[in-house]
């Protein structure tokens, strides 16, 4: 994955979706596993679900700690981990 920065990450799942307050933003949680450490949980936002395409940031932490995306919360936006899409974005994967 680009923009991991988590040795020997592995993908498990991801859910998607829009945010009701940014017109043009989707929170997407992953789960993954890493090397020594199993079923993390990481929520992104992005401007784009095109493979390649749009902004990505991190938003929590987890995001944070495996990717080297800056964390949205630098952004204009200011889009932080409290965002109620965060929690909803992972409730998705449950």
């Amino acid at each position: 994955m680009k923009g991991t920065t988590g040795e020997g990450m592995t993908f498990v799942s991801a859910k998607a979706i829009k945010s009701p307050d940014f017109s043009k933003v989707y929170f997407i949680a992953m789960k993954f596993s890493a090397t020594g450490v199993e079923d993390q949980v990481g929520v992104w936002a992005s401007n784009s679900l095109e493979p390649g395409g749009g902004l990505i940031m991190a938003i929590d932490g987890v995001a944070q700690q495996f990717s080297d995306w800056g964390p949205g919360s630098s952004t204009t936006a200011k889009i932080s981990a409290a965002d109620p899409s965060v929690a909803a974005a992972k409730s998705c994967l449950r």
